[in-house]
């Protein structure tokens, strides 16, 4: 069944029904005015890969990060998604751009839609629209946090020389449009159990803060298990599977790293914070109220 949205806009400025997925609203471009309360349907987001690779994908399958970001979350749960070349949900090779990975980020504004009974479709801003039929979990939101979620390492942002701190897309430095999902304000509540580190040899991965001793950039290896390995892998997720591993870690081992892997607003956004901008949080209570004291990790 197609996905129905109706119209909701602040202000007193005219929505459009557009052409082509562009912020143009010369005559040429606009189809039609729409109104508050309208009604309109339709499933397919255009989306621009980082490689330019442009395409259509159904928002079943986005999970919403900051203004037009967005990662690909499969909902079926492959690990790859279908980009079109129209919006339809035809298969054919012929309707076939290529791929998008799960995880991987992308942007997109507009959303492919028909007015009431037109034949012809056009394109409307996604922030225009709320989805219908008690559909509540538009974009992947959630009202209450998921008990996975709740179970994982809570921390508080706090950079006492700046407003927050940045939410990369990679564990690195830069600070660039490219690796930056957005800024996380001071005081803003963070969960992440995973910090990405690098051994002497070179090899990287993820490892769980319960397995390492240390704080700022350099630790050493002490399985919570008190086994002799400790597993680092490829994605920050616990119970992996032999193609999740990268490599191990001797006990004792010393190893590097900065950045954590963390998650926002429940779930909606992810990537990696330092370290040295998280204040650890005492874990959720019994009853399901959160704690706020801090904790030393």
């Amino acid at each position: 069944m197609v996905k129905r949205w109706i119209l909701r806009k602040s202000g007193r400025r005219t929505l459009y029904l557009r052409r082509e997925p562009t912020q143009e609203t010369a005559p040429e471009n606009i189809l039609r005015s729409l109104k508050n309360g309208d009604i309109v349907s339709g499933e397919f987001m255009q989306v621009i890969r980082a490689s330019r690779e442009a395409g259509f994908v159904n928002i079943q399958h986005l999970e919403r990060q900051c203004g037009s970001s967005w990662r690909i979350r499969n909902a079926n749960g492959t690990a790859s998604t279908l980009l079109r070349k129209h919006p339809n949900d035809s298969n054919d090779p012929s309707n076939t751009v290529g791929y998008a990975m799960e995880g991987e980020l992308v942007v997109g504004e507009f959303v492919f839609v028909k007015y009431q009974d037109e034949k012809r479709g056009g394109y409307v801003k996604r922030d225009h629209l709320k989805a219908m039929d008690n559909d509540q979990n538009s974009d992947h939101t959630q009202a209450s946090p998921p008990l996975a979620l709740l179970m994982q390492q809570r921390w508080t942002v706090m950079d006492a020389s700046h407003d927050g701190a940045w939410l990369r897309k990679a564990p690195h430095a830069g600070s660039g449009r490219e690796n930056v999902v957005c800024l996380l304000a001071n005081g803003d509540t963070v969960v992440g159990d995973f910090i990405y580190i690098r051994r002497v040899t070179g090899e990287c991965g993820f490892a769980r803060f319960k397995d390492l001793e240390g704080d700022g950039k350099m630790w050493r290896v002490r399985s919570a298990a008190g086994s002799a390995i400790t597993v680092l892998r490829k994605r920050p997720k616990e119970a992996p599977q032999a193609k999740d591993i990268s490599c191990y870690a001797s006990e004792g081992e010393r190893v590097e790293g900065e950045f954590v892997f963390v998650s926002h607003k429940n779930g909606r956004r992810s990537g990696f914070v330092k370290r040295r901008y998280l204040t650890a949080l005492a874990p959720v209570a019994a009853h399901g109220v959160a704690s706020t004291q801090a904790v030393v990790l």
